[in-house]
């Protein structure tokens, strides 16, 4: 019966990082900066300040992202 709960945990946390690598990638691709934006060096420099682990972390422990690139 436990074994059957870790199992079941463990799918379930599984898919849960599935699901947030995926909104991870599509909010880093988003940030992107457009190479005919006037603020592209500040824009691109906030985007490499953050990792793609941190940025996952904040999103898989429920937090906003946002506060990392301000």
């Amino acid at each position: 019966m436990i074994v059957l709960i870790l199992c079941g945990m463990v799918f379930v946390v599984g898919v849960w990082i599935i699901i947030v690598n995926e909104i991870t990638y599509k909010q880093r691709i988003a940030m992107i900066p457009d190479v005919g934006d006037p603020q592209f060096y500040e824009k691109l420099n906030r985007l490499r300040s953050v990792t793609y682990n941190q940025h996952m972390w904040r999103l898989a422990t429920f937090r906003s992202a946002k506060s990392l690139y301000e």
